[in-house]
């Protein structure tokens, strides 16, 4: 196990699914998943260090980008403190849509808060929640997942106990590398404050 802040240990659970099945996990993405990056990296560069993700698929697909709960056009802003949390979506309907799609027309009505003073960091590490949702999530999910990804452990229980539909898609479950039931898994990684998935099919 690797090591987390909680509880010392950072439990290693693998899933392997049915074909094809693997994009079930898709909506875990809205939770968010955490990434260790250098603080000051450019928000484009560690999209595109994101494995699946490319500066093709960013520009023809990403439409909107949240850096923080703001709104971001420019991938060359860095991200920067210890903590931060970059979510990504694809053209959302309406107004809204309009509004917080990267370099569009009506992005003038976007309400801008003020400028929060800049942490402290830069260089050293920082902890991004990546977060996707709709299509983003569909299209990238299944590659996060097969890298391995760090996420919640409260999380993770909370969707696995919302979809029993996963359930009957899990064709193997290991724990540290030993076979556990799926339902045993959940009591098991409760306490946990991350714990780290990998999905293959």
């Amino acid at each position: 196990m690797k090591k987390d802040s909680y509880s010392g240990t950072l439990p290693d659970v693998r899933f392997t699914v049915l074909p094809g099945k693997a994009v079930m996990f898709s909506t875990l993405f809205q939770s968010g998943i955490e990434i260790e990056a250098v603080s000051g990296v450019l928000l484009g560069d560690f999209i595109c260090s994101c494995p699946g993700f490319s500066q093709t698929y960013v520009a023809q697909k990403v439409q909107t980008i949240f850096l923080n709960s703001n709104p971001v056009d420019d991938l060359k802003t860095p991200i920067e403190g210890t903590r931060a949390v970059v979510a990504l979506s694809a053209a959302m309907p309406g107004l809204a849509g309009a509004i917080f799609r990267k370099g569009g027309i009506h992005s003038s009505l976007r309400t801008v808060p003020e400028k929060a003073a800049r942490e402290n960091g830069k260089g050293g590490g920082v902890t991004v929640t990546l977060k996707l949702f709709n299509q983003i999530a569909r299209d990238k999910s299944t590659g996060l997942l097969e890298a391995g990804v760090t996420v919640s452990g409260r999380s993770f229980v909370s969707f696995m106990k919302r979809r029993p539909d996963v359930l009957n898609a899990i064709c193997r479950t290991t724990l540290d590398s030993k076979p556990v039931a799926p339902e045993q898994l959940l009591t098991a990684i409760e306490p946990y404050q991350k714990i780290r998935l990998t999905v293959s099919e």
